[in-house]
């Protein structure tokens, strides 16, 4: 995990995403992964990234499943998905990162 030390912060940026762009960014913000192996209804673990998409006029947050090439994003009680979106990536630390 990176943290920022003391007041330092991290300049991140959006990328857009799309069938266009099917390319894993190196610095894309990973922010969990899917169900370990052993677990119910598990398989082969696989990292989300923090993800966002345009839907219905609002701009939301999700997690990006990238073998799925969607984002997904809860919208009205439910769990939408967008081939169109926006990647979250570490641009350039702004100070020294900490591995922990």
């Amino acid at each position: 995990m990176l943290t920022a030390t003391d007041s330092e912060a991290f300049d991140l940026a959006w990328i857009p995403m799309g069938p266009d762009n099917r390319t894993l960014p190196a610095s894309a913000l990973a922010a969990g992964c899917t169900a370990r192996e052993g677990s119910p209804g598990g398989g082969e673990a696989e990292t989300l990234y923090v993800g966002r998409a345009e839907y219905e006029g609002y701009v939301i947050p999700g997690k990006v499943h990238f073998s799925h090439g969607a984002v997904y994003f809860p919208f009205g009680g439910a769990e939408e998905a967008e081939e169109e979106y926006e990647m979250l990536v570490l641009a350039q630390p702004a100070g020294a990162l900490v591995e922990g």
